[in-house]
């Protein structure tokens, strides 16, 4: 179950904050802390009558990138997210 104030604060961010629209893009990126936010976000956006984009990030992870790659991969820009930031 979810806690009613992360719907009711979804709600607000997509509806309001950012008045998502039928057909909208949206771009939505968060850590797995944030999961059940991130979720009700992506619920509000569908209803919305919008297209979400979920870019979940894991805790961790740039630890691995950073210890384990090479130049060349910590410098890499993936370009499905350049698209979307920029």
């Amino acid at each position: 179950m979810v806690d009613s104030r992360i719907s009711k604060f979804a709600k607000v961010l997509v509806n309001y904050s950012m008045r998502v629209k039928k057909g909208d893009l949206v771009y939505i990126e968060g850590s797995t802390v944030s999961e059940p936010l991130l979720r009700e976000v992506y619920k509000e956006t569908i209803l919305a009558g919008a297209n979400p984009i979920l870019f979940p990030h894991f805790d961790g992870i740039n630890e691995i990138l950073f210890k384990l790659g090479t130049d060349e991969q910590i410098s890499y820009i993936n370009p499905l997210q350049y698209t979307f930031q920029s």
